[in-house]
């Protein structure tokens, strides 16, 4: 089965330590969930530290469910 490609892609770089801001960490997590949720592709790098898992994770979780 083929997968449909998205229309449009977002292009993320994000910080590689988290903060001390909260807000930051609840920005990502929406980000990734809002652009998953209106079927955007995601481009970025591989890191493993700061909001970039933050943001993947949740953009993966919410686009099975899509």
């Amino acid at each position: 089965m083929m997968m449909k490609r998205p229309e449009f892609n977002v292009c993320v770089f994000c910080g590689s330590r988290n903060g001390a801001q909260p807000d930051y960490s609840d920005a990502a997590r929406e980000l990734g969930i809002a652009a998953a949720q209106r079927g955007l592709g995601l481009v970025y790098g591989g890191s493993s530290n700061g909001y970039q898992p933050i943001l993947t994770s949740e953009y993966s979780g919410s686009s099975k469910l899509s």
